[in-house]
């Protein structure tokens, strides 16, 4: 009895500090190894990228399929209208579409909204229009939004500031 006892607080430890490893600060949203946070203030890109660092963490740069689809869905569920700035731009080289933090090219099919990206007033930042299906639109990036932050639970901790909540 005390062997079968033990097993079960074995069991019960291992599974908690599994969980531990595995969940996301409060506030954020978790799927697979990766944590989402989704604004609640509007910002500028660049403020709203600073945010993000201040929370450990960087705008949210999609980089599978799986991924996209999943932030795509929360902001479409969240509705309101609203718009949520990602890590994506093209302010580097014009239209060449980047992930803001990495540098590299985007590894996603984007959704642009009817026809874009069109650099109408210079617009060098990506916003997901949730009222449009969370189909991409480029934005002047002065423009405020909400953002989605993400962190990697598998990854080293990104060099600045904590995670947390606004």
């Amino acid at each position: 009895m005390r062997s079968l006892l033990s097993v079960v607080l074995v069991l019960t430890l291992v599974d908690h500090s599994f969980l531990q490893q595995f969940s996301c600060t409060d506030g954020w949203v978790g799927h697979h190894s990766k944590c989402y946070f989704f604004s609640k203030t509007k910002q500028t890109f660049a403020d709203a990228s600073a945010l993000c660092r201040a929370f450990n963490s960087k705008l949210a740069e999609p980089v599978t399929q799986d991924e996209l689809n999943f932030l795509t869905s929360l902001v479409v569920m969240i509705g309101q209208s609203a718009s949520y700035y990602i890590g994506v731009t093209d302010s580097f080289l014009e239209g060449q579409w980047v992930y803001s933090y990495a540098r590299t090219l985007i590894r996603v099919r984007p959704h642009w909204l009817n026809g874009g990206p069109d650099n109408y007033h210079n617009e060098d930042c990506v916003e997901v229009v949730s009222s449009q299906s969370g189909q991409w639109s480029d934005v002047q990036c002065t423009t405020s939004l909400f953002y989605i932050c993400e962190y990697d639970n598998d990854a080293e901790p990104l060099p600045i500031g904590r995670r947390g909540n606004e």
